[in-house]
């Protein structure tokens, strides 16, 4: 069952709101807060269509927009790129487009016609939008960029688990923040949940981190149908190896031969990368390149 609230649609989008938003904005509400509050989340909410027309740009379909306590996400429909630079222009997207209003909004206070009473508030919460979400930590934009700059040189998948710890390291020094406010005699709770959401979403990315590398593989293939043609990169591994083991050697704009050796150093024959996500579909991450190879005989 969803638990999340389907608020319209923008630019033929459907755009929803998470339960935690509604009982922050009641919570708001409640203190008097509310038009503060609904400045911030216009703040994420332009964030998000930043992404969501540099992915449309691009040629990517949008599924949905989702707005939580502290951000929200822009859902693209299939998207793994093949092509990190793809990525970090879509990661760069939302943060450029919160200075660009910050910069616009500078502009306007120039001129003697412009008075508008949230206009500091306004810049601030697209400066704080545009700096959080630069942080080379996953969930954020620039643990995206992170990733996609590591990706070229250790693969895909530990280029997530680098970007996903940094996020869970960087929640833990929030939670501290928290505490040391605290124990100064000052009570932040946005500290806190802050924290918790940073945290369990780069859970959440470091546990796809395997589905979506799989993803990306298809992807890859499908390019190969497209093009004709993809630069290629040359492995070699023994044949008892487990392919989870592989999988941080293979990189994104590359297509990966494998050629399997035995316990004497001969050479078995090669793999492909498309028998390789073969394999992995049929077996999973602990099987051994040798098994894959012979299920790709049959």
């Amino acid at each position: 069952m969803d638990d999340r609230m389907y608020a319209g649609k923008i630019s033929g989008i459907p755009l929803r709101l998470n339960l935690f938003f509604l009982l922050t904005a009641a919570l708001y509400a409640f203190t008097g807060l509310l038009p503060e509050m609904l400045l911030v989340f216009a703040v994420v909410l332009l964030h998000e269509l930043g992404h969501v027309f540099c992915a449309q740009s691009m040629g990517i379909k949008v599924k949905e927009i989702e707005l939580l306590p502290f951000g929200g996400v822009a859902k693209l429909d299939n998207f793994f790129s093949i092509d990190p630079r793809c990525e970090i222009r879509l990661a760069l997207a939302g943060p450029l487009t919160n200075l660009l209003l910050t910069a616009f909004v500078l502009l306007l206070q120039r001129y003697p016609f412009w008075y508008w009473t949230y206009s500091d508030l306004f810049i601030r919460c697209n400066l704080a939008m545009a700096v959080f979400n630069l942080l080379p930590a996953l969930p954020l934009d620039g643990g995206r960029i992170y990733r996609a700059h590591l990706s070229r040189a250790c693969g895909y998948r530990v280029a997530t688990e680098k970007a996903a710890k940094l996020g869970k390291i960087i929640a833990l020094g929030l939670v501290l923040g928290a505490l040391y406010t605290l124990s100064a005699g000052f009570f932040t709770p946005s500290l806190f949940l802050l924290a918790f959401f940073l945290f369990s979403g780069a859970d959440k990315e470091q546990g796809m981190a395997v589905y979506v590398f799989m993803r990306a593989l298809a992807a890859k293939k499908e390019e190969l149908s497209r093009t004709g043609v993809l630069p290629a990169e040359h492995l070699v591994a023994d044949g008892a190896t487990a392919v989870k083991q592989v999988m941080r050697y293979i990189l994104p704009q590359k297509y990966h031969l494998i050629t399997l050796l035995n316990a004497g150093g001969s050479a078995q024959g090669v793999l492909t990368e498309t028998e390789l996500l073969d394999g992995l579909l049929e077996y999973g991450i602990e099987v051994s390149l040798k098994t894959v190879a012979d299920f790709a005989k049959r």
